[in-house]
């Protein structure tokens, strides 16, 4: 066993002088050259791409030279230096592409945290409205295509509307999808005879606007117009669309109203609510309104509506019954007439004497309960003669309750129900509360 020992060191002498120099040619041999790479479809990182060392200087200059200039004609070029686009870090003086913004954008968005996702877009708002100073954005859309209408016919003359909202508004950065933007010199483009048009629209911007979504709608001479639809997100360039607009066939949907003893209602306006919605010039979706008041013979015609479920509205003092307020209409069930009776809301002057007594202004609230079991509220203010003048009760109404802040609430006994006879309701006591 003595005899092994110097043999055991001697083997282990060898071996830490053999991993000592590999240790050392590790240290000392060259890195190799790694090119970076990204997943496709996903913004490059903005590192500086490496030239093959076996080109010439002349031709990585002319590579550099032409890479450049494309970039430039696009969008703000990258800098070397700056974060991929999933990084955590924003490096405030990094140039960023529309495809890195746009990518850092959905990052933001995809925050669970409502304040941190604020603070995080309106900082890379911030950054970008420093970085793309004094830059524009220009979008190019060509959209052809042609105007019918329900019964398969052209639509010649129809005007075609269009506009954009923009996706991304660094001023107001909350707000950012509300404000609209018009084509340049908003043309007024018009169908040929056979219901054609084609027409490149041109939006220009800030540099921030990295994406616009258009919307369009066609509307004939007579009124009729077509559901308002949309195109895009576009990026800045050129693109081109197809659409068809497609306008209800002129069909009418008539109204005649009179009241409950069968008389016209004339000289009232009629307002029809369609649900589709329709975006105004601020970018906000709203119901179209129809509009229209009734003749001698209390009659109204409404042409050209679409195929929707619209609401039907009348003023004061009228009121329709509770099934005729909406209603689903469709074009295959035009031409149709409507006979609509309506019921004219009877006021009451009620006089109230209040211990102590009510100022001028005060609030009365009516909790008035119908035949049926159902409940309505109604309020008015008094006025110096301590008198209010309540509209909308129905005729229908079995008891009525009265509450005024302060006071103690009473049964209003002297309901004297006299449909579509305005008069005086009497006199209500009040009294203030232990």
């Amino acid at each position: 066993m003595k005899r092994l020992w110097p043999l055991m060191i001697l083997l282990l002498i060898a071996c830490l002088a053999g991993g000592a120099v590999l240790v050392w040619r590790v240290i000392d041999s060259p890195v190799p050259d790694v090119a970076w790479e990204h997943p496709a479809g996903v913004a490059a990182p903005n590192r500086p791409e490496r030239v093959p060392q076996a080109d010439s200087a002349e031709h990585q200059a002319h590579g550099i030279a032409t890479e450049a200039e494309a970039r430039a004609a696009a969008e703000p070029g990258p800098e070397a230096g700056s974060p991929p686009a999933d990084s955590d870090e924003i490096a405030p003086s990094a140039v960023t592409t529309v495809d890195a913004a746009i990518a850092e954008l959905g990052r933001i968005h995809a925050m669970d945290d409502f304040v941190a996702r604020l603070d995080a877009e309106k900082a890379l708002h911030d950054r970008l409205s420093e970085e793309w100073k004094g830059l524009d954005r220009e979008f190019r859309v060509r959209i052809s295509g042609r105007v019918i209408d329900g019964d398969e016919l052209p639509v010649a003359g129809a005007t075609i509307e269009i506009g954009g909202w923009i996706s991304m508004r660094p001023e107001q950065h909350m707000l950012k999808h509300i404000r609209t933007i018009q084509p340049q010199g908003n043309p007024k483009v018009i169908t040929d005879h056979a219901g054609y048009f084609e027409h490149e629209w041109v939006f220009k911007d800030s540099a921030l606007t990295l994406e616009i979504s258009l919307y369009y709608e066609a509307k004939a001479q007579d009124g009729r117009y077509s559901p308002q639809e949309g195109l895009g997100p576009y990026r800045p360039g050129s693109h081109e669309a197809r659409v068809e607009c497609r306008v209800p066939a002129h069909r009418p949907l008539t109204f005649v109203f009179s009241d409950r003893h069968g008389n016209a209602v004339k000289g009232i306006t009629i307002s029809l609510l369609a649900e589709a919605p329709a975006m105004d010039d601020f970018g906000m979706l709203h119901m179209r309104r129809h509009t229209l008041t009734t003749d001698d013979q209390g009659r109204v015609q409404f042409v050209g509506l679409n195929d929707d479920t619209y609401h039907l509205e009348t003023p004061a003092p009228w009121r329709a019954p509770g099934a005729e307020l909406t209603f689903r209409l469709k074009q295959s069930d035009l031409p149709s007439e409507r006979t609509v009776i309506l019921t004219r809301d009877i006021s009451y002057s009620v006089r109230f004497e209040a211990t102590p007594a009510l100022k001028a202004g005060a609030t009365v609230h009516l909790v008035v309960r119908l035949r049926n079991g159902d409940t309505e509220h109604l309020a008015a203010q008094t006025g110096t003669d301590g008198v209010a003048q309540f509209w909308g009760l129905s005729p229908d109404a079995e008891a009525v309750r009265v509450s005024v802040p302060g006071y103690k609430e009473c049964a209003w006994q002297d309901v004297r129900l006299n449909p579509e006879s305005d008069h005086d309701g009497g006199t209500v006591p009040l009294y203030a509360k232990d």
